[in-house]
C-alpha cells in the first residue's frame, strides 16, 4: 500500500517548486496562481501551507539565501587558493556570474518589497543582508581584527560589492562594474595584508 506524504514533506516539496519558479522569473510576477500551477497545486493549498503569501515569499526568500550560501560554499572549495585576503574577490566573482544572475536580482526585488520595519518580510530581508558581512567578519577577526573593526570593515565591502551588483543588473556593463569591484577587491587585500606586517 503507498505511503501519503506527510504535509510536511508536501511543504517542502511546494516550497524547493516554489523557489525554483522565483529563481527564474523574480518576485514581480509572483501572484498565487501561476506559482500554485508551477507547484502543482492551488492557491487555496499555498495559503494552507504557508498561511499568508507574504509568509510564503518570506520562506522563499530564506530558501534562496541557504541555497546561494551552500552553491558558494561548494564553489569556494573548488578554489585552488581561499586566503581570506581573496575572499572579497571570491564573493564578487560568485556573485557577478551569469549563472546567479536570476537569484540576485530576486533577492533584490525581494530586499524592496521587505525593506519596511513593519513588513513581516522584514526579518527575511535582514537574514539576507547579514549573510555575507559575517562571513568576511568573521575572516577579519582571525586575521587580528578587533570585533568592531571587522564589522565595520566587513559592513563597507559588502554594501560595496552590492552597490556594484546592482549596477551591473541595471547597466549589463560588465567590463565597467569588474574594474570598480577590482578597485575595492585590491584596496581589501592591501589593508588584510598591511594588518599582519
Amino acid at each position: 500500500m503507498a505511503v501519503k506524504n506527510s504535509p510536511t514533506s508536501r511543504k517542502t516539496e511546494v516550497l524547493r517548486q516554489l523557489t525554483d519558479y522565483v529563481s527564474e522569473r523574480g518576485f514581480v510576477e509572483a501572484s498565487l496562481r501561476p506559482m500554485a500551477a508551477a507547484a502543482g497545486t492551488n492557491a487555496r493549498m499555498l495559503i494552507y501551507h504557508f498561511n499568508s503569501k507574504e509568509a510564503m515569499v518570506a520562506e522563499i526568500m530564506d530558501e534562496l539565501r541557504l541555497r546561494n550560501r551552500e552553491l558558494f560554499r561548494r564553489w569556494l572549495d573548488e578554489q585552488e587558493a581561499r586566503s581570506a585576503e581573496d575572499l572579497l574577490t571570491y564573493i564578487w566573482n560568485w556573485s557577478s556570474s551569469r549563472r546567479i544572475e536570476n537569484v540576485h536580482r530576486t533577492i533584490f526585488e525581494a530586499a524592496l518589497y521587505g525593506s519596511s520595519g513593519r513588513n513581516p518580510l522584514a526579518p527575511a530581508v535582514k537574514r539576507l543582508a547579514t549573510d555575507w558581512v559575517q562571513l568576511l567578519e568573521g575572516s577579519l577577526v582571525a586575521r587580528g581584527f578587533s570585533n568592531q573593526e571587522a564589522r565595520s570593515l566587513a559592513t563597507f565591502a559588502i554594501a560595496a560589492m552590492r552597490g556594484l551588483m546592482l549596477d551591473l543588473l541595471a547597466t549589463g556593463d560588465r567590463a565597467r562594474v569588474n574594474a570598480g569591484a577590482h578597485v575595492i577587491c585590491t584596496a581589501w587585500k592591501q589593508r588584510l595584508q598591511a594588518k599582519t606586517r
